[in-house]
This record gives structure tokens, C-alpha cells and sequence, in this order.
């Protein structure tokens, strides 16, 4: 697992910030204490820090495409890391995936400020939660994360 994780990392940083910040972040995950200390313990955190990595790699990755078919893997993804840890599965993703959103929405100057134009830059960098792809992957991921439970 946590060989993934470091792999996951690298992606990531390629991904978001270029080459030379992936293995930054692989070196510097894989030279945390926390990170070795765990895994190598029976703890859920390492799959739970695997598993947000994969969710953002996920996003990160998708986030720009045109169609909204990757919704129900990340929800569903959302709710299989949320069996390991609890709804932080949920919580920190969908955090993380907001914050993304608000940036981008802040960082978009062309226009003078407003309330609407602001709530309207919101919704349209949150494009990722608000269309009809997380009408049916919502109730599929509460469906996957209650069934060990029933």
C-alpha cells in the first residue's frame, strides 16, 4: 500500500504542478515519520490516505472533460474510502474538491465583483457536484457505503 500511495503522490503533483513537483512530493511523503510509522502498523490510515489520493488524482485528472461520467466512480470511491475511516472518506475529499472550485472561482478577475457574479463563478467551477450525474451517483454511494452495515 503505501509503495501505491507514494505512486499516487507522484501522479498527483505531475499532474497539478509539473514534474519536479511530483517528486518532491513522492520524496517528501516518503520521508515523513508519520507516513513510515503507520505503515507499517495495523491502522487504516495509510488506505484512507491512499484512497483520498486516488479520489483527488481522480478529480484532478477528470475535472476539465466535458462530460460528467467520472461523477459516479468518484462517488462511489468516496463511499469504498469511507468504509476504512469513517465519513472522512467523504468529508475531505469533497472539501478539498471545494476548495479547488473556490479558488478557481476567485482567481477568475475578468468581471467586477458581485454577490451574483460571484454565487454564478461558484456554481460554474463546482460543475464537478452540480449536475445530473450526482443525482444518481449520491444515492449509489450511500447504497455501497450502508450495505456492510445492514
Amino acid at each position: 500500500m503505501p509503495t501505491s500511495t507514494l505512486g499516487l503522490a507522484i501522479a498527483l503533483g505531475r499532474r497539478v504542478y509539473g514534474d519536479r513537483v511530483g517528486v518532491f512530493a513522492g520524496v517528501i511523503l516518503a520521508t515523513s515519520f508519520g507516513f513510515t510509522f503507520f505503515a507499517r502498523r495495523a491502522t487504516a490510515d495509510v488506505e484512507t490516505v491512499t484512497g483520498v489520493l486516488a479520489l483527488v488524482w481522480w478529480f484532478a485528472r477528470n475535472r476539465d472533460r466535458p462530460t460528467f461520467r467520472w461523477i459516479v466512480p468518484l462517488w462511489i470511491g468516496m463511499a469504498v474510502v469511507s468504509l476504512t475511516k469513517g465519513l472522512l472518506g467523504f468529508v475531505l475529499p469533497v472539501l478539498i474538491f471545494s476548495c479547488d472550485a473556490l479558488m478557481t472561482a476567485w482567481a477568475d478577475r475578468t468581471k467586477p465583483f458581485s454577490i451574483t457574479s460571484l454565487a454564478g463563478k461558484t456554481v460554474d467551477a463546482n460543475r464537478w457536484f452540480f449536475n445530473p450525474w450526482t443525482l444518481l451517483a449520491v444515492p449509489l454511494a450511500g447504497i455501497v457505503y450502508a450495505l456492510p452495515f445492514i
